[in-house]
């Protein structure tokens, strides 16, 4: 098991760089200004990535304030199918997903006022483990840390959409 930050060690440090948030719709900051609510609120822009994020787990839809259903738990293959059905939306990279980690908070280790009723639980990115393909890496919301699981498993799922196109998995 490795732990976010060995993660972003091993990923080479991050994103190289900082993006800018452009103003496409009304939007409204939380008080530190990293999250954006985009889309009437079912959408989440971060200023520290510029990665644009669906707010609710797959399987739920947004609500006014909240996500409301149970989010869906998925094997890998059908995470990237249902990713690469949804237009304009994919499956993150690992060093995308980790990003949403707030280690100041558990059970789960992200800001539930962005990401609301986010189950603390493991969360698939598109990065296949390259020493065993048949394994992904995974975020567990639960504490924050980076774990590796057979494509096998299921588990949930965060979209997320950039202006660029991403590392090929």
């Amino acid at each position: 098991m490795m732990h976010g930050a060995a993660m972003l060690v091993l990923l080479g440090g991050g994103f190289g760089g900082t993006a800018q948030v452009q103003a496409q719709d009304t939007a409204q900051a939380t008080p530190l200004k990293r999250y954006v609510y985009v889309a009437g609120g079912a959408q989440v822009k971060d200023t520290r990535t510029g990665l644009t994020w669906q707010r609710c787990s797959v399987g739920q839809v947004w609500r006014q304030r909240t996500c409301v259903g149970e989010p869906t738990k998925l094997r890998y293959d059908d995470a990237i199918a249902l990713a690469e059905q949804t237009p304009g939306w994919r499956l993150p990279q690992v060093y995308e997903l980790v990003s949403l980690v707030d280690y100041s908070r558990y059970d789960p280790a992200i800001d539930l006022k962005a990401f609301p009723t986010t189950p603390a639980y493991y969360y698939w990115t598109a990065t296949i483990v390259a020493e065993h393909p048949t394994y992904a890496w995974d975020v567990n919301f639960d504490s924050g840390d980076v774990t590796q699981s057979g494509l096998v498993q299921e588990s949930y799922v965060r979209l997320v959409k950039a202006s660029s196109t991403p590392p090929k998995r």
